[in-house]
């Protein structure tokens, strides 16, 4: 069975930005420094704090994330992550956490399937979508 799994980039604030994600959505979160890989000393001093990659894992869901960019990263302006919600509440509950520091590109409306769909853009720039499978 495939699976996508969403992977982000940051320039520095990996770590700050994958805790957010766990508040919003819970999950096991791992991190690993650039310092801490078996090529840490290969890296600059002033590097090895960020994060090489981290794991929130959430039951069938991943998302990763990474320091580890070059200097052409714009965050957010490539990627867009759709999350599939269960259904009204959790989508309404996600849209809650994910709007607070971020702005609401489109206000919860009903999909084709009967469920409901918004776009945010988080604290961080990503664009999201929420879809909830089925109404309340």
């Amino acid at each position: 069975m495939n699976k996508i799994t969403t992977y982000l980039n940051f320039n520095g604030n990996c770590k700050e930005a994958m805790h957010y994600y766990q508040r919003c959505f819970g999950g096991d979160l791992r991190l690993q420094t650039i310092g801490e890989s078996p090529y840490g000393e290969a890296f600059p001093k002033e590097i090895r704090g960020h994060i090489l990659e981290a794991t929130l894992a959430m039951n069938a869901s991943i998302l990763k994330g990474s320091d580890l960019v070059d200097d052409y990263l714009t965050p957010g302006n490539t990627i867009t992550i759709l999350l599939e919600c269960e259904n009204e509440r959790e989508l309404n509950e996600y849209y809650k956490r994910l709007s607070a520091d971020g702005v609401s590109e489109q206000p919860i409306t009903t999909n084709h399937y009967g469920g409901s769909f918004v776009m945010v853009n988080d604290r961080f720039g990503f664009n999201w979508q929420l879809r909830s499978k089925q109404s309340l």
